[in-house]
């Protein structure tokens, strides 16, 4: 859900105790459905692989294997057809 809105780089805003305002801060608070602390400990938790670190300096290892499982999914589930469609106003770039 956060990350769908652009623009807001603190993601404590999301748990301001301060009001809403238009153009400054997130657009909603998620207070009523879990504490900033809370969202803090899960996302320092949340891992996507189970993959030890390689020597290397790796970027995407955190998400690499979820995106490799992604990517195998799709491959075995889609059939691209004649109605599918890429429009590049559908991405923000």
């Amino acid at each position: 859900y956060t990350a769908c809105f652009e623009g807001i780089s603190d993601r404590r805003d999301w748990w301001s105790s301060s009001p809403v305002e238009r153009f400054r801060g997130a657009p909603d608070r998620l207070n009523d459905y879990m504490s900033g602390r809370r969202f803090e400990d899960i996302i320092q938790a949340l891992r996507f692989t189970n993959i030890p670190q390689p020597q290397y300096n790796d970027r995407f290892h955190d998400v690499r294997q979820m995106i490799e499982a992604f990517n195998n999914h799709y491959i075995e589930n889609y059939t691209p057809g004649w109605i599918s469609c890429i429009d590049e106003s559908m991405i923000d770039w």
